[in-house]
Parts: C-alpha cells; structure tokens; sequence
C-alpha cells in the first residue's frame, strides 16, 4: 500500500512539471562523449525540457548522473531524475540530428507507486486510478514502466503509455470464486499535449474447471466499462457454472442434463455488473444440440443467479438428452427451446424466444418452451389457433410432467358461455395422456351471469370428455327466490365409456347454502357409470361427539362409556366439520375424499386445543385420531412422537364391541426412563403408566397422575421398585454394617468362647469338690483331737480372716456403685440426644457398656464368693470360741464345706460362675441401645454377614418435578437383624452407593 501511494505521488508530481526542467550543475553528469563534444549534453537536455514542458510541470523533476551515448544512427541519452522525489531510470532516443524519437522510464523501486492524482498527472487524464480500474483490482496494482513518443513535426508527446501489472489475481466478479489471475495492462494516453484521450487494456488468465482460458479487456471512460473477453473450448456446462457461481444447488432437471458441453463459445465479463454471459454451441454425448447463451448475474441482491438458454437444431430429438424424455419428442414440437435457470422469472431475455417468436415465463429448473400444434387435436377450429406455446419445468419424475401455455384468445361455447383467461395445458405420460384447459367460464342464467374456475377437455387415456367448474362470488336470488344466496356453486358434466360401450353421464353439484344467517355447504357427485366412485359430503360450523354418536350409533355405545371418561369424550365438538362418505379414495372437483364414513374438522379435547380430530363413525361407534403438538414440561416430562413420528397421537375410541378409551400415544420422557406409553385421559385429569430403569440405574413400575396435563405441577408419580434395587440396597447396606460392626461381633465371639470355657470348668470343680468332702469327713474323725489344743490360736486366726473378709465386701460395694453411677449418666445422654444422634452415641458407648456390665458382673460374683466367705468364716469363729468345753459337740456339727480347701474349691467354682455370667452379660449387652450395633452383631456372628438387612419392598411417591433431582424418600420394608423392618429413608438415585451406606448407619 505504502509502496503505491509512493509511485503514485512521484508521477503526480512529474505530471505537474509545467516549468523549465531544473538541472543540476554539468560537472555532475558523466559522458562517454568526449570532452571535446561536452556541448552536446546541454543540447540535448535542453530539447528534452522543452519537449516536456508542454505536459509537465518541471519544477518538481531533478535530473542527476546523465550520460550520452552516440551511435551511427541514434544517440541514447540515459540518467536517472528524481520525480516527486521518487527515482526514476530514464532512457531518451535521439536521431543524428538531435531530434526527439523516444523516452521510457522505469521505477528503481518498481513496489512503489504513484498516488492517485499523481497518476492522473502522469496520464494527463481526467479522471484518477480509482476510476479506471475494477473496484477489486485497485488494491493489487502496481507500476512497471512508461513511455512517451513524440510527433515528429511539433516534437511535442503525442502519446503517453504506461504498463501496469497486479500483485495477486482478484475475483472479478463479487460473490463468485471466478479469479482473474497473471495481469498485465496498459493505460495510454493519446495526444496529451491537447485533447487528451485516455484508454486502458489489461491481459489474464481465468480458470473455468480445470481449464486455463486466456482474457483480454480494454476500456476507454472509466471502469464501469471494462468488459473482459475470452473464448472457451469442450468445457462442461457444470465446470462452468460451477467456476462462476459456485455451488449449484439441487435444480428441478433430468441427471443427464449436467453432461451437457459447450464448444465454440466466447465470453464476456463485465465487473460493474457483476454478469458473466456466454455463447457457443452445446452438445451432448457427443451430439450437437444447438445455439447455447448463458447470462449470470445478481438475482436478488448480491446473489448470483444463472440463466441458460438452448435453441436446438430442427432434427434434435430431446431422447438424445436423456431416453425418458421421448414423451417430448412424441408431442411432435419441432420448434422449441430449452432454459436451464437458478430462479423463476416471468420473462426470459435470451436469444431462444428470438427464434421460438415469442415470450414465455421461465420456472427455476429445466424448462422445456415449445409451439404445440393443435390441428392434429381437432382443437384449431374450437379454439381459433394453430398453435399455442407452452412451458413445464421437467425433473426427473417425468410422470408429473404437465405443460402449460396461456391463450391470448377467447372461446365461445355457444350463444350463453364463453371461456376467458384460458391456460392450455397438456399432460404427455403415455399412460395418462391429457390435453386441458382452465379458464373463467361465463355462463347466463336467467339474468344472471355466472363466473366459473372450469377446466374442459379430452382425457384420451380414461375415455372422457369433461368440463368442471367452480362459481366466484355469490348467485343471489337465484330463479327469483328472494332471500336465498349460493356461493361457490360447482358443476361437472362429462361422459363416461371406461367399463361400458354406452356412455353414462356423470354429474356432480357442489355449492354453499346461504338463506338469511345460517350457512352450509354441500356436494353430492353421482357417477352412474361406476357407482364406487360417487361421493356425498357435507360441511358444519359445529358438530359433537355426543350428536354423532347419538345420530348414527349403536345406543349402546353410548351407554356403555365409563363413567369417569364420559364427560371428557361427549364434550368434544368439532370445528368447520365436513361429513364425507365414499367407497374408495376418491378426488372430485378439486377435493379430496377418504375412504368410509369420515367427520374431520378441529376439535378441543379436554385440555388439548386445536386437534385436527379425523372421526371414523360406524354402527358400532368411532375411531377418532389427531396428531398433537407434544407435551413438555422440562427438564422433568416430555411427551413426544414415537416410531420416526414428531407429534404425538391422541385417539378417542367409543365402541360397543370394546372399551372405550381417551388415550395419547407417544414417546414419554421421565426420571431419566424413555418408552412408548399410553396416556390415559379421564375427566379428572390423566394417567400414565410406564416400566423400565429410572435414572439409568434401577427398574420399577411407575404410575403418573395429574389433574391437568398442561399443568405439570400437578404431575404426582408413585414408583414400586423391582427386584434390581432391593438387590443393590440389600447387599451394600449389609456390607456397611458388617463393615461397622467388625469390632463388636469380636467382643461376642470372645464372650461366647469364655461361657463355653468356663462351664467345662464348672463340671470339673462340681466333680473335685464331691471327691474332698469324702476326703474331709476321713481327715475330721483324726483331727478332732489335735483341735483341742488349738482353741486360743484358731480363734486369734479366724477373727483376723472374718475382718478381712468384710472389708473385702465393703470394696466390692464402692466399685459396682461407680460402675452403675457410670452407666445411668451415658444412657441420660443418649436419652437426650436427637433421633441422628442416638445411633451414633449408641455405637460409641457400645464398648463403655460392654466394659462396665462385665466390671459390675465380676465384682458382684466376688462380692457372692466373699459373703459366702464371710458366713464361712463367721461360723469358724464362733466355733473356735465356743471350742473350749464344745471341741467334740462342734466337730460333729461342724459343716463340712468349712474346710479350706472345700471353700477354695468352692470359690474356684464360682469364679468360673463369675465368667459365665459375664459372658451372658455382654450378650446381654444389645438391650441397652435396642436393635442396633450390638443387636446386628449377634446376628451377624450367629448367621453371617449376608442379608443382615434384607429389603423385600421399596415405594415411592411424590411430585414429579421434585423427583426429577434424584434424592426421593422411599418407603422399605424387609428385616433387619432378623426382626421387621418397615422405614421411609431418602435414596439419592443418582448416588445409590452413599445412599446404601447412609441407610445403614440410620439402622445402627
């Protein structure tokens, strides 16, 4: 850019150079003249100032280092002059005589340039850069070299060129990918001294396909007038289309019209218009077909549109195109032309009407234009025409094919009708060939004047001759009776000779009914030829399911709707309603009939409004059916089509012979489960019933119920739970308490094992002790006698054990007090505490329990054996003080298990005692905090760890928008610890696991 401007400012000012060129001093200028001939230069400079004073200014132009070289037939005069301050290498031509012949000069930086007005002081035009080249070239422009050449009377400049070149190609035409690429150009200037003309030309190169097409242009105002030409050879018309506009499309036209090539064309592109036109010659598979003229321009806006048009040769047959399109080479138009076209236009400006001698509008697509000729239909004479041309668009569905051409003539029809406004039309499929025409036909009735919509023509196919036709407007008083209007009235007249040789009439009427406010509309169509192809239809403002089933049912039916549907099916009216009865699917007088006794009109059922609501009425009932749009209320329910179906489907059955239902079909979407479901409406609102896996986690059986199917805050939802969810909680609630309760279980097994020990050792001491009162009773009879002189120091001894034994007691009593003490104050704690903290205060005082029950066990055990001492004890003392004078008297009274080692037998047995009893007490231990800890360690010790919770039922109920998050409270029933269990607990189905192991720890 910087470069440019710099260019173009230098030739600006050289432009402006009017004054007497200023030199430097000749000392500076090198000469390979000799210095003899040093006049020479001066000559020389001179003649050049003078010659260029008369187009440039010379104050802004420094000449430096020229130098003059002579030859036998020229002289050449070389330097560089600073023009506008930009370097410029010039060579001037002189002959022998010293006469100007020529002078170029070339940019030492050539990637500079000129400003704008310096270009148009260079040029001497009027006109600045911006004006002369396309919009989108100007930015890639750049200079190489000028020249000057002079007259050789005046020896004035008589032309000025410059050569130009761009940097980059350009798309020539905005919005296309066409690029004008290897650009080069000149601007020249003739007579610059007066009367100065400025003309342009430039030279490129296109790619069209794969194809490089030389180009050339040339303008002599300003750019709106470049046009760039070239020629073209063997290209596709799609190469070419594509190459200019782009993509394509998908155009109405058989496939093989894109084979179609052009040879011998010449083009032309002009950038101002944004237009690409063509002609040549176009050919296929290697047949000629015709002229070809292409023209793309702007179709609306800045887009691109195409527009081709083919005027084949006289013996071109259209199957050569494409073998399906022979039923256009059958309708015998040796005259027509064919337009390929990226949008409608209702006239065609190409050279093809030129030929065809008329106009035709053009459709977007392969249009097929000809002049039918109508005397081989016997309908020149009827209509007054020779021929008349006609249109269609023609695609691959050949059997739609239907051509079209307006009449600019009128065609009476006796002395009362005349038809007006006439489109021919002509149908070629061989199967159901069909000449028509549809116009206005005027009839006079009476004094009236009636204006139809008819057709008449000939179907050679179906053997019939026909003329349809549908009034405008109103029929007011018609034959004189006041009040009455019928509007739309409708008639069809034909002739019949399909299944008989005699030909039947066919006769239909259709009209509305008007006679003061009420209106109505009917059409009765009687075919007596083929009865199956007669119809009735009739049409009301207003109709009820309640008057159709009363009116043309079973009575039964009616009575045998259930009571809670009843209200909700009898409300329903329809809307614009049309009865229509016919045989078989039938399309008479542009309406279409389905088959059997129908009521279609819309209807609002229940909360659903607007339903297209089609009613199939017969003895036993109806089946009516009506696509809706779909239920949503997200992100919680969506009831949608299902089976490729966008809307959902509502159907009212009432029959006698099965139950009658209001129910909508569809794709629902809940909880995370998607299925086909019913939804069953009712007069209190609906219900939906659906199975399968919620939340992608666990199967249940869900029931939906609302008051309002468009209210989805009334949407309610109860869900029983399969067997996949009592599974899952069931093991993962047992393996967490299991997990829990490890610590527990081992202090039982350790209590069971001491009461196991400690009975074996109670059988033995039961057994030892029996054994020493034998030896005992042996051992008293010897030792009474030595008792006697053992009076004193018996008794000192035994009085000294009886006072240790009570103090011993006194020592059991403080401990079991502490103990109880301690236990009262942790159950008040747990008492008090809250229904979350009570499990957990339990399962931490477990232990402190278990400890202190055995602590109050043993020492109350003690505390037995010590008072069992102290009576022992008690009695030997007395003995011995009463042993003096009573030694025989009290060895015969004195019990036996007094002896020492009977009591330490004894006292061994009640140790063992003592173990079992805490033992027992551990076990005993879960009657402290309930079912919990201790209670689910037993039984996990007893039976395993499996199914400690066993979960057998799981429901839920709650609204549906609040049960969409995932975290529902859910009633369980089952056993816990082998005893029932029946809890709500809340389940995070979206965190089943955390959910499982927090369940457990509420048991514990």
């Amino acid at each position: 850019m910087t470069q440019k401007y710099i260019l173009l400012f230098l030739l600006t000012l050289f432009l402006n150079n009017k004054n007497v060129l200023a030199f430097h001093d000749t000392s500076t200028i090198k000469h390979t003249i000799p210095s003899s001939e040093i006049s020479l230069d001066d000559e020389l400079l001179q003649k050049l100032k003078t010659s260029l004073a008369s187009i440039y200014k010379s104050n802004k132009i420094d000449f430096k280092d020229f130098n003059a070289t002579k030859s036998n037939d020229e002289i050449l005069f070389t330097g560089t002059f600073v023009l506008y301050r930009v370097k410029i290498k010039l060579e001037v031509i002189f002959d022998t005589n010293k006469e100007l012949k020529s002078l170029t000069g070339r940019l030492l930086n050539p990637s500079k340039g000129f400003t704008s007005r310096q270009f148009k002081k260079l040029t001497k035009g009027n006109s600045d850069l911006e004006n002369w080249f396309p919009k989108v070239m100007k930015k890639n422009i750049t200079f190489d070299n000028f020249a000057i050449s002079f007259d050789e009377n005046s020896k004035k400049p008589s032309e000025i060129s410059v050569s130009i070149a761009t940097v980059n190609g350009f798309k020539i035409i905005e919005n296309s990918p066409l690029n004008f690429n290897n650009i080069i150009g000149t601007v020249t200037t003739k007579n610059p001294v007066s009367g100065a003309k400025v003309s342009a030309s430039l030279t490129g190169e296109f790619n069209i396909g794969p194809t490089v097409v030389k180009s050339t242009a040339s303008v002599g105002s300003s750019s709106e007038d470049w046009a760039f030409k070239g020629e073209l050879e063997n290209l596709s018309l799609t190469n070419v289309l594509k190459s200019v506009v782009g993509s394509i499309g998908t155009l109405p036209m058989p496939d093989k019209v894109i084979d179609i090539n052009i040879n011998n064309s010449s083009f032309t592109v002009i950038p101002s218009k944004k237009s690409f036109s063509l002609t040549g010659i176009g050919a296929v598979s290697g047949t000629k077909i015709g002229e070809l003229q292409l023209k793309i321009a702007p179709e609306q806006g800045s887009k691109l549109g195409f527009m081709v048009g083919i005027s084949p040769s006289s013996d071109f047959k259209m199957a050569n195109i494409d073998p399906n399109l022979k039923i256009l080479d059958d309708l015998k138009i040796t005259n027509f032309g064919l337009v390929l076209s990226s949008y409608s236009s209702s006239k065609g400006n190409l050279d093809v009407f030129k030929k065809l001698g008329g106009e035709s509008s053009i459709g977007r697509g392969f249009n097929f234009i000809g002049a039918f000729d109508l005397k081989p239909t016997n309908l020149d004479d009827l209509i007054g025409l020779e021929s008349v041309m006609i249109r269609a668009v023609v695609s691959n569905k050949l059997s739609d094919l239907l051509l079209e051409g307006a009449l600019n003539t009128n065609i009476n029809l006796g002395k009362s009708a005349t038809f007006k406004k006439v489109l021919f039309r002509v149908k070629p499929s061989p199967t159901n060939f069909k000449i028509s025409m549809g116009g206005v036909l005027e009839v006079k009735v009476d004094k009236d004047v009636l204006a139809f919509s008819a057709e008449m023509g000939v179907d050679i196919t179906d053997q019939a001759i026909f003329i349809t036709g549908l009034m405008n407007g109103k029929w007011n008083d018609p034959f004189g009776a006041k009040g009455v209007a019928i509007a739309n009235l409708g008639a069809t007249l034909g002739v019949s000779f399909r299944t008989t040789p005699i030909p039947l009439p066919e006769i239909g009427i259709k009209g509305e009914l008007q006679i003061k406010e009420f209106n109505g509309d009917l059409l009765v169509y009687l075919n007596a030829n083929n009865p199956s192809e007669s119809a009735i239809d009739a049409g009301f403002n207003r109709v009820s399911l309640k008057a159709i089933l009363e009116e043309f049912c079973d009575q039964q039916t009616l009575r045998k709707i259930p009571s809670d549907i009843r209200k909700t099916i009898l409300d329903v009216n329809l809307e614009d309603a049309r009865l229509t009865i016919a045989a078989r699917p039938l399309t008479i007088m542009e309406k279409d009939f389905d088959p059997g006794f129908r009521i279609k009109g819309t209807a609002n059922i229940g909360e659903i409004a607007g339903a297209k609501l089609d009613v199939q009425v017969g003895y036993e009932g109806i089946d009516a059916t009506a696509g809706i749009k779909k239920i949503s209320h997200l992100p919680f329910f969506e009831l949608k089509g299902a089976r490729g179906k966008e809307d959902p489907i509502i159907r009212i059955l009432a029959k006698a012979s099965t139950e009658s239902k209001v129910v909508i079909s569809g794709s629902a979407t809940l909880l995370g489960l998607n299925s086909e479901t019913d939804l069953l409406l009712n007069d209190k609102g609906f219900d939906l019933y659906m199975n399968g896996k919620i939340f992608n986690v666990f199967n249940a059986k869900l029931e939906v119920t609302g008051s309002r199917v468009k209210d989805g805050g009334s949407f309610r939802i109860a869900a029983t739970m399969e067997q996949d969810f009592m599974k899952y909680l069931t093991k993962h609630a047992s393996d967490e308490i299991d997990k829990a309760t490890k610590k527990t279980q081992q202090d039982i097994t350790t209590a069971q094992n001491k009461i196991s020990n400690a009975q074996l050792k109670l059988n033995s001491l039961n057994t030892n002790i029996a054994n020493m009162r034998n030896t005992v009773k042996a051992e008293r009879k010897r030792d009474l006698d030595n008792i006697k002189n053992a009076r004193q120091s018996v008794v000192n001894e035994k009085r000294k054990h009886f006072n240790d034994i009570v103090n011993n007691i006194n020592s059991i009593n403080r401990k079991v007090n502490a103990a109880h003490a301690g236990i009262a104050k942790k159950k008040k704690e747990i008492a008090n505490a809250n229904v979350f903290e009570k499990p957990a205060l339990a399962l931490k005082y477990t232990p402190y329990f278990t400890e202190q029950a055995f602590i109050i066990s043993t020492q109350e055990t003690a505390k037995v054996t010590q008072q069992g001492y102290r009576e022992v004890a008690k009695v030997a003392l007395k003995a011995a003080e009463e042993s003096v004078g009573l030694v025989h008297t009290l060895g015969s009274k004195t019990p036996i298990d007094a002896d020492p080692r009977i009591v330490a037998l004894i006292g061994s047995k009640e140790t063992a005692n003592a173990a079992m009893i805490a033992g027992k007490g551990i076990l005993e231990g879960a009657k402290i905090v309930g079912v919990g800890t201790l209670g689910a360690a037993k039984w996990i010790v007893e039976n395993g760890p499996t199914s400690v919770v066993n979960i057998t039922y799981a429901h839920f109920e709650a609204k549906l928008n609040a049960a969409h998050g995932g975290a529902i409270l859910v009633r369980m029933k089952g056993t816990f610890a082998g005893k029932p269990l029946d809890e709500k607990f809340t389940i995070n189905f979206k965190d089943p696991l955390k959910s499982s192991k927090d369940f457990a720890q509420s048991l514990l």
